[in-house]
């Protein structure tokens, strides 16, 4: 028995099966996951609000350090309250304000999931997305949403082999191989000077 006997259809496997994600608070999949993008937008902006805010007020190091971290428990409630139960990523997709800067900002990312043409909106891809970013309107546009973190687990939910990574002028094949050397060597260096 190999270790991936045992394994769900549609689980992820490999090299980016826990890229940015907790498995135990989003086992159960979504099976109509809605991204709340008002609550997303309306807590990043707080967020920034009140940093602002603590800055013009003078506010102590102690004070915003304490406010920070109760943020970060808060988070932490989410995700296991909410994410858990939903099934899908509430925690990143709602609640986190990075999750959406680096979600916006990942747009100028030239490395793209590309569904093909020959899609049968099966919606394999949507019970396996954790982070709700491959609903029907989604598959029909052909390219998953914003919150998409190229983690790679549509890939492998797939069974028409219709969604694979995009980059300009090379293959899916080329483009996949050329995005987990990329990851693998980010992650390298980061956590090289991580531990520096």
């Amino acid at each position: 028995m190999d270790g991936n006997s045992a394994r769900e259809p549609g689980e992820p496997t490999g090299f980016l099966a826990g890229w940015c994600s907790s498995s135990a608070a989003s086992a159960r999949r979504p099976r109509n996951a809605r991204h709340f993008a008002a609550v997303r937008a309306g807590v990043f902006a707080s967020v920034l609000a009140v940093a602002f805010a603590l800055r013009r007020l003078g506010v102590g190091v102690f004070e915003a350090t304490a406010l920070g971290a109760a943020f970060g428990i808060v988070g932490v409630g989410v995700m296991a309250a909410v994410s858990g139960r939903l099934g899908y990523m509430v925690h990143c997709t709602s609640y986190c304000p990075i999750g959406l800067a680096s979600n916006t900002i990942g747009r100028i990312n030239p490395f793209r999931v590309h569904i093909g043409e020959g899609c049968d909106e099966c919606r394999a891809c949507t019970a396996s997305c954790r982070y709700a970013a491959l609903n029907i309107e989604h598959i029909r546009r052909r390219r998953p949403g914003i919150t998409c973190t190229l983690c790679g687990d549509c890939l492998a939910a797939c069974d028409k082999r219709q969604i694979h990574y995009r980059f300009p002028e090379l293959t899916r094949e080329q483009a996949r191989t050329a995005f987990l050397v990329l990851v693998a060597v980010l992650h390298a260096v980061f956590l090289g000077v991580a531990r520096i």
